[in-house]
């Protein structure tokens, strides 16, 4: 079985990417992308992580504004410490953060 749009704590799941990895386990999922909403730590964590009988690829949910309303676009299997991907990621991030506060 695979599951390759998931979410983390580090967006809007309930599971950390750690739980999310025994989980998979236990339910027999081989294969396991994190799709983070606009970010990929929750991928950064769980490919560090390694574990045994479960092939893990980098994934993230983009976010994307389009004329009626937004779309999602889902990435795979990308260098997760891509110095321009991480750098727009964040910039991303600081917008929607300082967005939020006005």
């Amino acid at each position: 079985m695979i599951d390759l749009h998931i979410h983390s704590t580090n967006s809007d799941g309930s599971n950390s990417p750690s739980e999310l990895l025994n989980l998979a386990k236990e339910k027999g999922i081989h294969t396991l992308a994190i799709t983070d909403h606009d970010n990929i730590e929750g991928s950064k964590k769980a490919i560090s992580e390694k574990v045994e009988g479960i092939t893990i690829y980098s994934g993230v949910e983009l976010n994307a504004k389009v004329d009626k309303g937004q779309m999602h676009i889902l990435g795979y299997n990308f260098d997760l410490y891509n110095e321009t991907l991480n750098k727009r990621l964040k910039d991303e991030s600081n917008i929607r953060g300082s967005d939020h506060m006005s």
